[in-house]
């Protein structure tokens, strides 16, 4: 079985997977953690198609080639160190996807609860608007907050106090009686960046001072329904700050991580291009070779069709869909 690999072409998924992976990066070893993801889940989206199961860790932020990876849709660079001019954030590219623009992403559909089932054994998910979602965590975002603190743990969900590991405390999520894995502040107010310290509640009473993403929000309107609508705001101030980010080395004028020529794409092989400040594919031929993509979706490959799609499912009763996010 394969767990369901979806990608968004969206900006904010990009955005999302470069944050959960500074995130990953910094907490050090949570595999024990309660609820270690909603990226453990069948809803995981990937940095890329090569591989339906790849999760959202700090591996996805910097996934091969297959692009994905780097923040940012950003507008125009204002420059950066690389000797552009920071005129536009484009190359040579006309700015154009191919595939017209249709197509989707690999994903399972459900029809009912019953279909959620792994193996036979209630896994504890459930069937809304088609996907298999996990029951006991939270679905979406209700405020702001929720996403900064979410955000902070890389999805990493606690149902008790205790339930934390790594060094993680189990902070409280308002208005849902689970709570999300944040590591403490050094003591001093001192965070890893893009993080930054926030003295909140924990589950089960009492309060600690955290290192919670400031940037993050509540974003139903441009996120996606796996990263529980959150999104976060740009951060860079100069180049420096994106020296990190895959395919996007100079920080734009609004703020956000750009590329500004096709050279720093180069390690994307399906996303070779920069396009409106960041890597994407524009023909079907770039998407072409690996396992669930054959399509430029709006820059971002995807699949024409199902029959791209790997045929095994990770719920029981699945269908295997190519459809937009």
């Amino acid at each position: 079985m394969v767990h369901d690999g979806r990608m968004s072409a969206r900006t904010p998924f990009r955005v999302l997977v470069a944050f959960l992976g500074v995130a990953v990066a910094c907490s050090g070893d949570d595999s024990g953690t309660t609820g270690s993801a909603t990226a453990a889940s069948a809803t995981t989206m990937t940095s890329g198609a090569t591989a339906m199961g790849t999760t959202v860790t700090a591996s996805a932020a910097t996934t091969e080639s297959t692009g994905g990876s780097a923040t940012g849709s950003a507008s125009e660079s204002s420059g950066g160190t690389d000797g552009t001019s920071g005129t536009g954030a484009t190359s040579g590219t006309s700015g154009t996807t191919g595939g017209g623009g249709g197509g989707g992403f690999c994903q399972e559909a459900c029809a009912g609860d019953g279909d959620c089932m792994v193996d036979g054994v209630d896994a504890g998910y459930v069937c809304k608007d088609a996907r298999c979602l996990p029951t006991g965590k939270p679905a979406e975002c209700n405020s702001d907050l929720f996403c900064q603190i979410v955000l902070g743990s890389a999805l990493n969900f606690c149902d008790a106090p205790d339930a934390c590991m790594g060094g993680r405390v189990c902070v409280a999520l308002a208005g849902f009686s689970q709570g999300a894995c944040l590591l403490p502040s050094d003591g001093m107010g001192g965070c890893a960046s893009p993080f930054g310290p926030a003295t909140l509640p924990l589950l089960g009473g009492g309060e600690a001072e955290v290192c919670y993403a400031p940037t993050g929000f509540c974003d139903k309107a441009n996120s996606v329904p796996a990263l529980l609508y959150c999104n976060v705001k740009p951060t860079c101030a100069d180049d420096s700050e994106c020296a990190a980010v895959p395919g996007q080395p100079v920080c734009g004028g609004g703020g956000e991580c750009v590329c500004t020529m096709d050279a720093h794409c180069a390690g994307f092989v399906n996303q070779p291009h920069c396009v409106g400040g960041r890597c994407e594919c524009t023909s079907d031929q770039e998407c072409a070779g690996s396992i669930g993509i054959d399509t430029c979706v709006d820059g971002t490959c995807g699949c024409g069709s199902a029959s791209v799609c790997p045929t095994e499912t990770y719920f029981d009763g699945t269908d295997v869909v190519c459809e937009p996010i």
